[in-house]
């Protein structure tokens, strides 16, 4: 372990520089090979709200060493090892959640670090099976809720896309913004961005954060695509309106319907789905039905002009391989997804 204070350049004043008059703590753990579990770091329920005299310190921990990195806190959710802090994920390294409560540094007074709770970038792959995420907390005025989960390329090209992949067991949390002023924006709960880069949730919810007004209109999202980033909906649960945009692509998968931005329906596993999808710049929203599932009402858009990177459902041929078979097979792949334009 490397441990580096910096009392006055925080991680993030070298970021921009205009925030480097920002004074506060910074305690970075930079995680070789030779770990597999992260350390703990502890915390009191009195760092949870920041004072308004005093700083906060941010505590970032970076994994970068390729390889393959496991938190579990041995069942019991309540006891993390990140709480509050950032993960970082970078250079092809892997971040599983067994078990674990990560909770980003707030967003307080002289702590405007803009870290979301994890953060990966250059290849690297989250898979998050149980626990929970949450984004920085917002205490002052003129601050936003922060991001729970970003999931970035890092670089130009595709060949350094990160991956994330969500399962029931994960709950993941915009920040508030419980500011007086009542303008904080809540966070969002995940961000996918860059190309190549993509997301596949098979469960687990998914909340944006409560903004400062009341009746809901500044709180966050529960999904965000920009910048050619792609998300595979299979099933989960998302409170928040989701957005895609700057060629990006959400895919929901099962009988779903789209009216006006409301995207309704069954994923495979029954369970129901209605969100409220808002497409910006260039982005796509594609209903996509899969082979086991049979739907009683066929989505009614046209067929997409545009290739699809994800595997499609298929059709197993008529015994004999025959052409027409292989025809008709594929014939029915291609009427299978569809695009809202």
């Amino acid at each position: 372990y490397i441990f580096v204070v910096a009392k006055t350049k925080p991680f993030a004043s070298m970021l921009c520089p205009l925030t480097a008059l920002l004074s506060f703590a910074v305690i970075l753990h930079s995680v070789g090979s030779s770990s597999t579990t992260p350390s703990p770091v502890p915390i009191s329920d009195s760092n949870y709200f920041v004072p308004p005299d005093e700083p906060t310190s941010n505590i970032l921990t970076i994994y970068n060493d390729k390889g393959t990195h496991v938190i579990n806190n041995n069942n019991d959710i309540t006891s993390s090892s990140f709480n509050p802090g950032t993960i970082a994920i970078t250079e092809n390294t892997t971040l599983t959640i067994q078990n674990g409560n990560i909770i980003a540094p707030k967003n307080g007074y002289k702590s405007d670090t803009e870290w979301p709770a994890i953060r990966l970038s250059v290849g690297s792959t989250l898979n998050a099976i149980y626990g929970s995420v949450t984004g920085s907390l917002a205490t002052i005025d003129g601050r936003d809720g922060g991001e729970a989960i970003e999931i970035y390329n890092g670089q130009s090209g595709p060949e350094t896309a990160s991956f994330g992949y969500f399962y029931d067991g994960m709950t993941v949390t915009g920040g508030d913004a419980i500011t007086r002023d009542k303008n904080g924006v809540g966070g969002t709960a995940l961000h996918i961005h860059g190309f190549g880069t993509s997301v596949f949730i098979y469960g687990g919810t998914f909340r944006g954060g409560k903004g400062s007004d009341e009746d809901g209109d500044d709180d966050g999202l529960s999904v965000y695509a920009s910048n050619g980033g792609r998300v595979n909906v299979y099933s989960g649960s998302f409170e928040g309106r989701m957005e895609v945009g700057d060629s990006s692509v959400i895919a929901f998968y099962g009988c779903f319907m789209r009216n006006g931005t409301t995207v309704s329906g069954l994923f495979a596993d029954e369970t129901n789905l209605s969100v409220d999808v808002r497409r910006e710049d260039g982005g796509q929203v594609v209903l996509i039905p899969v082979s086991d599932q049979v739907c009683d009402i066929a989505p009614s858009m046209a067929p997409s002009p545009f290739p699809t990177v994800s595997s499609q459902p298929t059709v197993t041929p008529p015994s004999g391989g025959s052409k027409m078979g292989f025809t008709f097979s594929f014939g029915l792949v291609i009427l299978g997804v569809f695009t809202v334009m």
